[in-house]
């Protein structure tokens, strides 16, 4: 539909130009009355019509002046004159202004509807002549953007004159880049190019140039989008284009320049946005503003440890201290890059699992295995937070499965968890960590609780449980391992110090005993 404009300063004329015709029966819209030339130009440019259908004599601005102001800007809008019978030579002269006709009032239907068929051909062809002229411009453009911005291209950018940018429309005040990054490879899209295509529609009507420079779809733009509000706003109308197909994507905004030459910079600032998306939020705009986690290069954290207190804290039941030891996976390699940290994740996560699973009953493990296939969607998640959410949700999930027992405080909890989990490297300073108190205050409140040292305590747990695997026929050496002893020669140690004897003795020595019962009865 072509924009029409009514302005007259009678109201009933105005009124009832409007409703004389049906107007999109013949391609028009009626967007605007107008009751003079001030009040008309302010419509023209709020609405930018394609035809203004205007009085030649009012107050103020009169129809001649109104088109010589519009005209000047605007070469290929289109004016019809309205005139009494008075006014017929003066409504003459405007034929030097351009414009497609002049009707005397009141308006003749048929006239009307004859001026407006052949104001639509002239639109239409004007239309074309833009398109084919825009079309060149546009390969013209797309071969310097695309020379400019490939290795070596600096020199290409630094010798491009004035005039050459202005022959390309490419004089701007500013210059930025957006790179759209496909989820799906282009050879798998069946139609790449309507994407172009609706993109280099959109951006036409708002001052910009699309092309491709593998895998990226490019757009260069002359207008500002650095509130977060505008480049919101972009990428959702970008998404309208793109998101009906169900492709996803990204989309970087990087700061503008205000020279030609430094275009290379503009684009690398760009791409380096886009590379990073892994750390910003990218369900909106990807700007330096949308950063949501950068982490700390050389801030290495050991994967072990980090399995070793995510088990403590999700056996506890610590959902805290489990987000924060899943923050903490992030630094787990020097390198830091998307697929590092997914390998880190996966393996973390397997690992806690696994050592959760080991340790449970067997509808418990039946649960924890179903729930561990979900590791594997690691892979799947667009950036740091929500990869982050998703791993503590399956924590989350797995901690639910496990049988925290049913004390309430904090002291009863950890003595279940020790005799519980007394195999397993324990230490006042981790246990502290995972119930959340300083390690020294931690120390008292248990020898006020259970009346022993935490590691005497830990060791007569160990050694009791020892004591049951010597009868069962265990070596020494596996019994150490399995109560949690790596040194077979500290077990011995411990082992007389709470028993007064070894543990070979021991077990020589119960065997008699049960010898002695079994000779007597």
């Amino acid at each position: 539909m072509y924009k029409v404009l009514i302005v007259d300063d009678e109201p009933v004329v105005r009124v009832g130009l409007k409703t004389l015709i049906t107007w999109e029966d013949y391609g028009f819209q009626v967007v605007g009355l107008a009751g003079n030339g001030l009040e008309a130009y302010l419509m023209y440019q709020n609405h930018s019509p394609d035809l203004i259908i205007s009085d030649i004599r009012m107050t103020g601005m009169d129809g001649l002046e109104l088109i010589k102001k519009i005209r000047d800007a605007d070469t290929s809008i289109q004016f019809l004159i309205l005139s009494g019978y008075a006014d017929f030579n003066y409504a003459r002269k405007a034929i030097t202004s351009d414009v497609a006709g002049y009707m005397l009032k009141p308006v003749d239907e048929d006239e009307l509807i004859e001026y407006l068929q052949s104001i639509k051909e002239t639109l239409r062809h004007e239309s074309e002549r833009k398109q084919l002229e825009y079309n060149d411009i546009g390969v013209k453009r797309e071969q310097l953007l695309l020379s400019g911005l490939s290795y070596g291209g600096q020199e290409v950018l630094e010798e491009i004159t004035a005039p050459v940018l202005e022959s390309l429309d490419l004089s701007w005040s500013r210059y930025a880049f957006i790179l759209i990054k496909l989820e799906e490879p282009i050879d798998a899209i069946g139609h790449p190019g309507l994407i172009k295509q609706l993109l280099q529609k959109y951006f036409q009507q708002n001052q910009g140039v699309v092309f491709w420079n593998d895998p990226y779809l490019v757009v260069m733009t002359n207008r500002t989008y650095s509130n977060g509000q505008r480049s919101q706003r972009l990428y959702n109308e970008l998404r309208e284009l793109i998101h009906p197909d169900d492709i996803g994507f990204y989309a970087a905004l990087g700061p503008s320049v205000t020279r030609f030459c430094d275009l290379g910079q503009a684009y690398e600032d760009a791409l380096q946005l886009m590379k990073n998306k892994f750390f910003h939020d990218t369900n909106g705009m990807i700007t330096s503003a949308s950063l949501v986690t950068k982490p700390v290069a050389g801030k290495e954290v050991d994967a072990g440890e980090i399995i070793e207190k995510l088990y403590f804290a999700a056996d506890v039941g610590r959902k805290d201290l489990v987000e924060s030891l899943l923050q903490d996976i992030i630094h787990c390699n020097d390198e830091l890059c998307e697929k590092k940290i997914k390998n880190a994740f996966v393996k973390i996560l397997s690992g806690t699992i696994s050592k959760l699973s080991g340790s449970t009953n067997e509808r418990e493990r039946e649960e924890i295995s179903r729930l561990s296939e979900q590791v594997i969607e690691v892979y799947q998640q667009r950036n740091i937070a929500e990869l982050v959410k998703f791993s503590k949700q399956l924590m989350e999930k797995i901690m639910k499965c496990l049988s925290h027992g049913d004390t309430e405080t904090q002291m009863k909890k950890m003595i279940d968890f020790i005799n519980r989990r007394y195999n397993e490297n324990l230490k006042l300073e981790t246990l502290a960590e995972v119930f959340n108190y300083n390690s020294a205050y931690l120390g008292k409140l248990f020898k006020n609780f259970t009346g022993e040292y935490f590691n005497t305590y830990l060791d007569k747990i160990r050694i009791e449980n020892g004591k049951k695997l010597l009868l069962d026929g265990y070596k020494v050496y596996q019994v150490a391992e399995a109560i949690g002893y790596s040194n077979v020669d500290y077990f011995h140690s411990k082992f007389k110090k709470y028993e007064k004897i070894s543990p070979s003795a021991y077990r020589r020595q119960y065997m008699q005993q049960m010898n002695k019962k079994e000779a007597s009865g």
